[in-house]
């Protein structure tokens, strides 16, 4: 009798040992009530196993069953991924400062100057930012973004303290000068996104990028005025990644999305110059086009926090620099004393960065 009962007691600690056991277990765990599992301290290792797959999916996440738990790794547990998102924001930049070539400066040269590219502080422009991508059948994804900017402004103004000469005239000291500095840069782009992991994604496409720039300046406030537009159309492809600093499956999401590709820079400018002020035929025009290799880069830190399952909010900022591109200051510095030398060269070498901040909201469907 006592073996038997000894045997017993064995059997049925065995089998205790055992329940304890799969209570602690992930699948029991996701059967167990939604207090239990839930609760703050209690069965946290099941809940987080459970709980951190990948939001593509979350089939793990839904059989769970504990929402107010999941929600904090993946916000939307519907178990199938969204076929479309897109993003409607603003973005907010500003161009950097140009170089500090001579754009008016003393008669007969001499090293000085009146007016130089550096003179020009450009202001922070509000443009628009929209994005739509579409995930395919095999996870990989089609996405289309375009942002722009118009009239991002600079200007300058002051009295020539001698004989001067640039800008397309000559004149004596005691000239009041006005120089106004506008530039607009619009992109479209077309990517193919193949995810490598759960945390990294690789991209390529096509990029459009338009970047203008004019520089206008007024001599005696109504007497004369000198005008310079270029013009740079960019074709080309390009390459980059996009990185997810923290866990896929929180609210919050961070990552850094690098770009960078060569470019066919369609390119042309002229300068021309009128008197009065505001008549609608030039004196003089010289100019023309032509055709270069350009580079762009461009980096970007973006947050989103989701919302709901189908709104989150987004925001970051951009870097975006362009080499290899005709500038209005520039152009305008090297043909200071001769506006002629623009009909046979375009300074082409010139490098401009743009930078600020971008912010909207992201919707899934």
């Amino acid at each position: 009798m006592r073996a038997f009962l000894r045997t017993a007691l064995s059997v049925s600690g065995l089998g205790l040992a055992l329940s304890t056991a799969s209570l602690f277990a992930t699948e029991p765990c996701c059967s167990a009530n939604e207090a239990s599992c839930c609760a703050p301290g209690l069965l946290t290792d099941c809940v987080e196993a459970a709980c951190q797959a990948p939001c593509q999916g979350c089939t793990a996440c839904d059989s769970c069953d504990v929402s107010s738990a999941c929600e904090e790794y993946c916000r939307c547990c519907s178990g199938e991924a969204s076929l479309w998102n897109a993003y409607v924001g603003a973005i907010f930049l500003t161009r950097d400062t140009p170089d500090a070539g001579t754009i008016v400066g003393p008669n007969p040269p001499n090293g000085g100057s009146f007016s130089n590219g550096s003179n020009f502080d450009f202001d922070t422009q509000t443009g628009v930012d929209v994005l739509l991508a579409r995930r395919l059948a095999n996870g990989d994804q089609l996405e289309g973004r375009y942002f722009g900017v118009e009239d991002v402004n600079a200007g300058q103004s002051f009295i020539t303290p001698g004989n001067f000469i640039g800008a397309g005239f000559v004149g004596p000291g005691g000239i009041p000068i006005v120089g106004t500095y506008s530039s607009q840069i619009r992109s479209a782009e077309l990517n193919w996104r193949r995810p490598l992991t759960e945390r990294f994604t690789i991209l390529a496409g096509f990029r459009y990028i338009g970047f203008d720039e004019s520089l206008y300046y007024t001599i005696n406030t109504t007497t004369a005025a000198g005008l310079y537009e270029f013009q740079n159309d960019l074709y080309g492809g390009q390459i980059g990644g996009d990185l997810s600093l923290l866990d896929p499956c929180r609210a919050l999401q961070l990552h850094v999305i690098g770009k960078a590709g060569v470019y066919q820079n369609n390119m042309g400018g002229s300068f021309r110059t009128f008197s009065p002020v505001g008549s609608p035929n030039p004196i003089q025009r010289f100019g023309r086009d032509e055709k270069e290799s350009a580079f762009v880069g461009d980096l970007q830190l973006v947050a989103s926090y989701q919302l709901s399952c189908h709104v989150a909010i987004r925001g970051g900022y951009q870097l975006l620099w362009l080499d290899n591109v005709a500038l209005a200051g520039d152009n305008a510095s090297v043909s200071q004393t001769n506006p002629s030398l623009l009909n046979t060269t375009t300074d082409s070498d010139g490098h401009v960065f743009y930078h600020g901040a971008m912010i909207g909201l992201e919707l899934m469907w």
